[in-house]
C-alpha cells in the first residue's frame, strides 16, 4: 500500500530478488501484470517511473571519486542544503564531519575507504536526495554490526515518512520496524503477517 513500510521475507530462491527486479522495471513479467495506482507498469514511461523510485541494492554502487560526486549520482541538481539534510536523515553526518576532507574525501573503487555501515548510510542518503515515492532496499543491514544496524534502521524509519518502502530482510531488528511482512515461498506469496507473528 502507498505510504507503507513492508518487508519481503522468504528462503533463498523464494522469489524476493526477482520480485524486486520486476518492480523496478529491470525485467518484465512473463504473465500477469504489475499495477501502479491501477495502471499497468509496462504502460508507464520507463524514465518517468525510474524518477519516482530509489533502489538500494545489498551492495550499493560507488565509483572512484568524491563522496559528494557519489551522492549526486541520482540527483545531480541537489544543493548543499539538500545534501546536508540527506546526510542528517541517513545518520551519515557524524562520520562525514570526522573526515579531513568531508564531502570532498576521495573514495576508491566500490567505495573503498569507508566501512560497510558507512557505505550503507551513504546509499540511504542518496535515496533521501532522490526524494522518491517508492524506495526498494535489498538486505540493507546484511553483514553489519549491531550499532550500524541500529543506525541504518533509524535512518530507514525517517526515510519511510511519506513514502512507500519495500525492503528485503530477515533481520529481526529491521522487521520490528515494518508494518507488515510478506512471506514468499516458491515464487508465490505464502502469507502476509504482522512483524510480531513472523
Amino acid at each position: 500500500p502507498a505510504g507503507s513500510l513492508t518487508a519481503l521475507a522468504g528462503e533463498s530462491g523464494s522469489g524476493k530478488s526477482t520480485l524486486v527486479r520486476l518492480l523496478v522495471g529491470l525485467v518484465s513479467p512473463s504473465s500477469g501484470l504489475i499495477t501502479v495506482n491501477g495502471t499497468d507498469l509496462v504502460q508507464l514511461d520507463p524514465a518517468g517511473w525510474h524518477k519516482r523510485l530509489a533502489y538500494v541494492p545489498q551492495r550499493p554502487f560507488f565509483f572512484k571519486g568524491t563522496i559528494r560526486d557519489n551522492l549526486l549520482l541520482g540527483c545531480p541538481q541537489a544543493d548543499g542544503n539538500a545534501i546536508r539534510r540527506a546526510l542528517d536523515g541517513a545518520h551519515a553526518t557524524p562520520f562525514i564531519d570526522r573526515l579531513p576532507s568531508g564531502l570532498d574525501t576521495e573514495l576508491g573503487d566500490r567505495g573503498t575507504g569507508l566501512s560497510g555501515g558507512e557505505l550503507r548510510r551513504l546509499a540511504l542518503a542518496r535515496a533521501f536526495l532522490r526524494d522518491a515515492a517508492l524506495v526498494v532496499l535489498d538486505e540493507p543491514t546484511a553483514g553489519l554490526d549491531a550499532e550500524s544496524e541500529r543506525l541504518v534502521g533509524e535512518a530507514l524509519e525517517r526515510l519511510a515518512a511519506g513514502r512507500t518502502m519495500l525492503l528485503i530482510s530477515h533481520r529481526e531488528g529491521l522487521l520490528r520496524r515494518v508494518e507488515r511482512v510478506v512471506v514468499l515461498a516458491a515464487g508465490s506469496v505464502e502469507r502476509v503477517v504482522s512483524p510480531a507473528r513472523y
